[in-house]
């Protein structure tokens, strides 16, 4: 009788956006060699927007409920990122460190008659996500969203994994970006960061300076265009069935060129919107970082690394 073996299947977590989500999927099929369809990985795409709450949302909101300005430019107490030793591809354990992995009324997410499912912690609903996936036998999972890396909804993720004895293994965005940036781009010292107000609020690429690489932000002016680039509900990419918006490029264009005049070496797209409108390698003439490639690369080499495409620049 032939020994059965088990395979390693890939499980995404999209509806963050919807769109977001299909992309990462794709991704991870174009970073795989593969002849045939039957050559291509096993993966599962959970998209269920209407139960995961906005993440920037909730993120802001937490803020001002300790006290802290909305969208500033801070990193939790709670250091989110894992530290130098851990290695890339590497999963996070549930119920480990939680690891790397401006207000406008147009541009931000609408608080007005805000929902049961706003008003909770979207990790909640994640982590049932991941364990529903897991069930139905996936065992390396990556979220397409870099927002629902901060420490106030990983760590409680990470938390119901624990408390559930998960055996899943799960990604982490940010600190997937730091090891890319360390061993693919490894003369850049200065990146600049075009994210949600929710990821610069977290302070969740402040962790590449662990790595020597030091991170320009968006000042507040540029943040608020840049969320509006993503939340306006006539330009913005989420609202945009196939998040094409040219307005929304323009936007996007006009902050990194600012964050280059300010030393940036390299562009990281810290929202997995933006590479839905902007498919370039370069903008304003820097390298990108694209936050939803390097995830889709870190799940492909977590499950079957013989079959991650080479790396071409």
């Amino acid at each position: 009788m032939a020994e059965k073996t088990e395979k390693n299947i890939i499980g995404i977590v999209g509806g963050m956006g919807p769109v977001a989500g299909i992309d990462l999927a794709s991704r991870v099929t174009s970073q795989t060699m593969a002849a045939s369809d039957q050559d291509h990985l096993p993966m599962m795409l959970y998209s269920f927007p209407n139960e995961i709450g906005d993440r920037t949302e909730y993120i802001l909101r937490q803020q001002v409920n300790a006290g802290t300005k909305p969208g500033s430019d801070t990193s939790s107490s709670d250091n989110p990122n894992p530290g130098k030793n851990s290695s890339p591809g590497s999963t996070i354990s549930p119920g480990a460190e939680a690891g790397p992995g401006s207000n406008s009324t147009s541009g931000s997410p609408p608080s007005q008659g805000r929902s049961a499912v706003n008003e909770a912690n979207p990790a909640d609903a994640i982590a049932r996500i991941l364990l529903n996936m897991e069930r139905a036998g996936v065992t390396v999972a990556g979220m397409a969203c870099n927002s629902a890396h901060s420490p106030v909804i990983f760590d409680r993720i990470s938390e119901v994994l624990r408390e559930n004895r998960s055996r899943l293994g799960l990604l982490h965005m940010i600190r997937e970006v730091a090891w890319f940036l360390t061993y693919e781009f490894t003369g850049i010292r200065k990146v600049g960061v075009a994210g949600t107000t929710g990821t610069r609020a977290a302070g969740l690429y402040l962790h590449l300076e662990q790595f020597g690489i030091e991170v320009q932000n968006t000042t507040e002016a540029e943040q608020e265009m840049l969320q509006s680039a993503i939340y306006h509900p006539e330009y913005g990419i989420k609202a945009a069935s196939d998040g094409i918006s040219p307005k929304a490029v323009e936007i996007l264009s006009e902050t990194c060129r600012s964050l280059k005049n300010r030393g940036a070496e390299a562009i990281v797209f810290g929202c997995t919107e933006f590479p839905l409108t902007y498919r370039e390698n370069t903008i304003e003439g820097l390298p990108v970082i694209d936050s939803t490639l390097v995830l889709a690369r870190a799940l492909v080499r977590a499950t079957a690394p013989d079959k991650l495409r080479p790396w071409s620049s």
